[in-house]
């Protein structure tokens, strides 16, 4: 079984992903980049991903897409719409 994982940059993906991957040898991972320096942890994904040698892949994610999505996450997660 596959199984995928967001790799955010901080302590606690870091260390789940390592967890996780002692114990699947089909671990994915995946980390968003953003535009705006204040959010992008990439530095910090990018020397986990090249210490444990992980299947991983990048997504950018721009200031505009977060304003697009942000709307239909907070009824989602409010319960107010179904996916």
């Amino acid at each position: 079984m596959r199984a995928v994982v967001l790799l955010s940059g901080g302590l606690d993906s870091s260390v789940i992903v390592a967890i996780m991957q002692r114990r699947h040898d089909r671990l994915r991972t995946f980390s968003i980049l953003f535009d705006d320096v204040g959010f992008d942890e990439r530095d910090h994904q990018r020397a986990v991903v090249s210490a444990l040698r992980l299947d991983h892949a990048e997504m950018r994610c721009t200031t505009d897409d977060i304003r697009r999505v942000f709307p239909d996450a907070v009824l989602l997660l409010a319960g107010a719409r179904e996916v």
